[in-house]
Order: structure tokens, then C-alpha cells, then sequence
């Protein structure tokens, strides 16, 4: 079976680093062609940046933290790039839902999971993490919302998107 993934990618983060790469061993261990969704949203590529400056942060506080810690950052970010060419296979580049529309045509089911995934204040409240743009078979794999209390549209966003999983 062809199974496209929706997951974090544009991350330096081990946790996400590795259990994208744990799942993508597992479908192909199961005889799946598999290959992760390459999507970067607008939060993702916030997120992703290597100047994230936290909301609320002076900046002179910013600077201060930032400028020690630079050259770290810049060998983390080539390290996991390496990791991720070398060992994650990707679908193209994807950045609105027209683009994961057309991955349709490449998958026989789409995969969303694991890690938070379904925390909408991370994902800017994106459906597309919720698989939204494909009638295909969807499969959620521990996907998780990350927090226990969960607002309104939190709790929307899920009676929405959920069912058709």
C-alpha cells in the first residue's frame, strides 16, 4: 500500500526527529511504500526558525540569549538536516491544501501521527493536520492534542475533523 504521513518535520527536535523516522522503518517493514507529507505551513515555518523569539521576550533579552547559543543552533540545524536527507523519504514540497490535494493521485491511504500533532494552538489550528484534504483512508497514529484542558475551538476543531478517521 502507498501511505503518505502528515507529521512534524521542520523541526530540531530529537523526540519528532526520531519518531518520524521509527514509523517511516515500521511501514517499510510491513511492506508499505512510505513516504512523509513535506508540508510547511506558516507555523511550521515559524517554528522552524532558527531566530524564534518568544512572544512577550524583550528584545535585548532576546540577543542576549540568542548570541552565545548561535553557533549551537547552527550545528544542531545542519545535524538534523543531514539526519533527515540521508534517512527520511519525503513527498514534494507542500504549502496550501491545493498542493496536499494533489498527493491524492500518490497514496492509497494517509497517515497522521504521531507526537502533537493535534495541538491546534502549535499548528495554528490547520486542518491539514487532521488530514482534511483527502476522502482516502485516513489512519491516526497516537496522534496527540498535548494538553489536557482544551478550549471551544480546540474542542471544534476535533468534533470536526475526527469523525471520518
Amino acid at each position: 500500500m502507498k501511505v503518505c504521513c502528515m507529521t512534524f518535520i521542520n523541526t530540531r527536535n530529537y523526540g519528532t526527529c526520531l519518531q518520524a523516522y521509527a514509523l517511516q522503518t515500521a511501514a517499510e517493514g510491513l511492506g508499505h511504500s512510505y513516504r512523509i507529507i513535506r508540508y510547511q505551513s506558516e507555523v511550521d515555518r515559524r517554528w522552524s526558525s532558527l531566530f524564534l523569539r518568544p512572544v512577550g521576550m524583550p528584545l535585548k533579552t532576546y540577543l542576549f540569549r540568542l548570541l552565545p547559543s548561535f553557533p549551537v543552533r547552527l550545528y544542531r540545524t545542519a545535524k538534523f538536516a543531514g539526519f533527515t536527507r540521508k534517512h527520511l523519504r519525503f513527498t514534494a514540497s507542500c504549502k496550501t491544501l491545493d498542493d496536499l490535494r494533489a498527493l491524492d493521485a500518490q497514496a492509497d491511504a494517509f497517515l497522521c501521527g504521531s507526537d502533537v500533532i493535534w495541538r491546534n494552538d502549535m499548528t495554528g489550528y490547520d486542518p491539514a493536520f487532521y488530514l482534511c484534504f483527502t476522502e482516502k483512508r485516513r489512519i491516526a497514529y497516537a496522534p496527540s492534542l498535548g494538553k489536557s484542558a482544551q478550549s471551544e475551538r480546540d474542542g471544534d476543531m476535533v468534533r470536526r475533523w475526527v469523525p471520518p478517521f
